[in-house]
């Protein structure tokens, strides 16, 4: 099974295996793919503006203020099945 492609988007794939042996190297990638984001580390966030609340809180914050979370899907869209059988998803 083949991933579909998608011209218009730009798409970076993670390997769980090399985030387990090569943590620093796959996060080097991830930055490099996407420097926005400026840091991997869930404790921080890139934002520097303090209009953004709360949205601009760490994921570890969000987490802990809003936590436990249960993810129930009913159904998934068709046009991502494909995908999602792809990563043992479905």
């Amino acid at each position: 099974m083949h991933l579909p492609i998608y011209h218009d988007h730009r798409i970076f794939h993670v390997k769980f295996e090399d985030l387990i042996s090569s943590p620093y190297v796959t996060a080097s990638r991830i930055l490099q793919f996407l420097p926005e984001l400026r840091s991997l580390d869930p404790a921080k966030n890139g934002l520097r503006s303090s209009s953004c609340a709360p949205a601009c809180n760490s994921l570890v914050d969000y987490i802990i203020d809003h936590g436990p979370f249960e993810n129930k899907f009913d159904f998934v869209d068709e046009e991502w099945v494909d995908f999602m059988k792809v990563f043992y998803h479905v």
